[in-house]
């Protein structure tokens, strides 16, 4: 048993059912599935061993969540970085991860730029929407590359590393901590049980993915029990609402904070 498996057997059960509605489209579990079975291949193509750090730079959207279960897949250590972090810090984030290759929005172009000869590990670059002026890979065109990952990927189980999760190092620098395949899972599996979550709900994933509460008891829960996850890209309240109403969303969590500017 492993995280990835969950995206397959959802997608075996509802493949024609929505799993994903953001920013750039929206996918069926079939479809989010084989991209994922694609891009982990394409990550193997290059060279990625299992084991090995991918750094992922997105807001929250399909890029993110396809590349967090391609790298799962593969074998390989999801390392999402906090957006919200100074250049500094995420210079200091994929160093310290080790991280060999890094996925990122276009908007943080000129971050990536101004860290990129100082950086240890990353050997590889994939932008969303590449343009003329950076050296990064674009993300349909590195996809495209990938065969199905089902037969050269290395055996995944409950004790292989499956993130690595950075504090924001309010208090110093950030500081990792490797939650295996299991550790993800018996939290689902507890959270499932002790928040009552039912098959198919429609959630808004508000809060950010790179942190674990978003990405594991929101977004992969869903995900596991074949329920479609809207993803925020931007937390706005009457966008939020509006949001709501359009794709009768029937699930939400959030900070309190969140819920009292919905009030507001």
């Amino acid at each position: 048993m492993n995280v990835g498996y969950l995206l397959t057997n959802s997608a075996n059960k509802f493949p024609d059912r929505p799993a994903i509605i953001s920013e750039e489209g929206r996918s069926t579990f079939k479809i989010f599935n084989q991209r994922t079975d694609r891009l982990a291949g394409a990550m193997l193509k290059v060279g990625l061993k299992k084991g090995d750090r991918v750094a992922i730079l997105f807001f929250n959207g399909a890029y993110f969540v396809e590349t967090y279960f391609a790298a799962i897949k593969a074998g390989l250590v999801a390392t999402p970085v906090n957006f919200r972090l100074a250049v500094p810090e995420i210079l200091y984030v994929l160093n310290h991860s080790q991280s060999k290759i890094l996925f990122y929005d276009p908007e943080f172009e000129v971050r990536i730029a101004e860290i990129r000869e100082r950086l240890e590990t990353v050997h590889f670059f994939v932008s969303s929407h590449n343009g003329d002026s950076n050296r990064a890979r674009t993300y349909e065109h590195f996809l495209s590359s990938g065969e199905s990952s089902a037969s050269s990927s290395p055996h995944v189980c409950e004790d292989d590393p499956c993130q690595l999760m950075y504090t924001s190092g309010t208090t110093g620098k950030p500081k990792g901590t490797i939650l295996t395949h299991g550790n993800i899972i018996w939290n689902l599996f507890n959270t499932i049980s002790g928040r009552d979550d039912q098959p198919g709900e429609k959630a808004l994933i508000v809060g950010p993915l790179f942190h674990a509460a978003a990405l594991n008891n929101h977004f992969t829960i869903q995900a596991a029990l074949g329920g479609t996850s809207i993803l925020i890209r931007k937390f706005e309240p009457e966008s939020l609402l509006r949001t709501i109403e359009k794709e009768k969303a029937t699930i939400m969590s959030g900070a309190p904070a969140l819920y009292n500017m919905l009030l507001q």
